[in-house]
């Protein structure tokens, strides 16, 4: 495998580079998404949107930038590398408009696409309930037919991006009598209608990136369906799956983070510990195996690329919880994130982004549904017994 990059992407990586920094120059906007209003969101997704940058991986058809795999990774990097705020409609541009390319209507394609890219209607993922989080298909929210409506009764959990969206796509039960993986639709829902409550979520920070969302007898058509009823589970499986793609996650988030982690440290204490230098080397030797995977990952079209997917998924939820707890240990006790001796910048919000972080070990799958994942249906590992056979044994 031949990593070396091209003259023409190298090229494209330093006219991107000076772009987002000419482009942000004099805006004053946070990488932290709680510090950017609403209308300069949308403004910076208007500037991205006449530059071809607002969906570098969608299709040119679909209203993207038609990237490479591998363009789209560089172009990760550099916006990550930038310091660029969380982009308002993320959930829809990374999750829900390739779902709708992958298994929507033809009709649901021209429709919500150039919604989506417009910020016309910014969505939510809707998946978690309160006793169905890693156990996702033990969900109970309920959509009963009633000609060519569902009405939806239920309630979701940890929805992201709640607070500014006015659409969640969502998974309901629809019929209660199959077994749970059968009896699953997955809804596109306007969070306007009657009925709806969307309650923020109040975290130890004071932000509400979260939020639960409460339904009452609510009429959604049957037209707003991806896919066929009760085949949601399906539909949802191509949505996790576009949501472990190792090249989404960009590593300079990670070199990022460490550069910081390491700040903490230094800010607190003369000089390194010998045993806090060989994790430091450790992490970084993982972050470049980490981009060496999504790069492999990028240039490979052969079906074990997958394979290089879900063993990312692992990898950087543990890396990133490894990255935050070093840091923790520089900050001690001390609550007061950006202390006097920090650089500006350096450890805001570092114990809240720590506990963050460990939401990684949950979302798209916990961490041990992974190893089983990679073990039986990638690896073709026996399947491990029922838990009662183990109880019994």
């Amino acid at each position: 495998m031949n990593l070396d990059w091209s003259a023409e992407d190298v090229a494209f990586r330093d006219e991107l580079r000076g772009w987002l920094h000419t482009n942000l120059a004099g805006r004053g906007m946070s990488v932290y998404a709680a510090d950017v209003g609403d209308d300069a969101l949308r403004d910076w997704e208007m500037t991205l949107a006449g530059a071809g940058l607002n969906a570098v991986s969608w299709p040119v058809e679909f209203g993207g930038g038609g990237f490479s795999r591998l363009r789209a990774v560089i172009f990760n990097e550099e916006y990550e590398r930038a310091a660029a705020p969380r982009r308002l409609n993320y959930p829809a541009l990374g999750l829900l408009g390739p779902t709708l390319m992958a298994v929507g209507t033809e009709r649901q394609q021209q429709e919500l696409l150039p919604r989506i890219l417009s910020c016309e209607d910014v969505w939510c993922q809707g998946f978690s309930e309160p006793n169905a989080g890693s156990d996702l298909a033990s969900l109970r929210t309920r959509a009963e037919r009633d000609g060519d409506h569902y009405v939806i009764n239920g309630q979701k959990t940890w929805c992201t991006n709640a607070g500014r969206a006015d659409h969640v796509f969502c998974l309901v039960r629809t019929d209660p009598t199959a077994p749970k993986r059968r009896g699953i639709s997955y809804l596109l829902i306007d969070l306007t209608l009657d009925g709806v409550e969307v309650r923020p979520i109040k975290q130890i920070n004071g932000a509400s990136e979260f939020a639960e969302i409460f339904f009452t007898d609510v009429r959604v058509p049957v037209e707003c369906r991806i896919g066929e009823e009760n085949d949601g589970w399906r539909v949802a499986r191509t949505t996790l799956g576009i949501e472990r793609d190792a090249s989404r996650y960009p590593a300079m988030y990670y070199e990022r983070i460490l550069a910081e982690s390491v700040a903490i440290l230094e800010s607190q204490q003369e000089a390194l510990e010998p045993d806090q230098a060989v994790a430091i080397a450790r992490m970084q030797a993982a972050i470049d195996c980490f981009r060496l995977n999504y790069y492999a990952s990028a240039t490979s079209e052969r079906p074990s690329s997958r394979r290089l997917d879900a063993i990312a998924k692992l990898c950087r939820s543990e890396l990133q919880t490894q990255i935050y707890e070093l840091g923790m240990r520089g900050l001690g006790d001390d609550l007061e994130l950006g202390a006097p001796a920090l650089p500006d910048g350096v450890g805001r919000d570092w114990h809240v982004r720590y506990w963050h972080a460990r939401a990684s070990h949950i979302y798209a799958g916990t961490n041990q549904i992974q190893r089983t994942i990679i073990g039986e249906r990638l690896l073709a590992l026996p399947r491990e017994p029922p838990l009662e056979a183990r109880s019994n044994g």
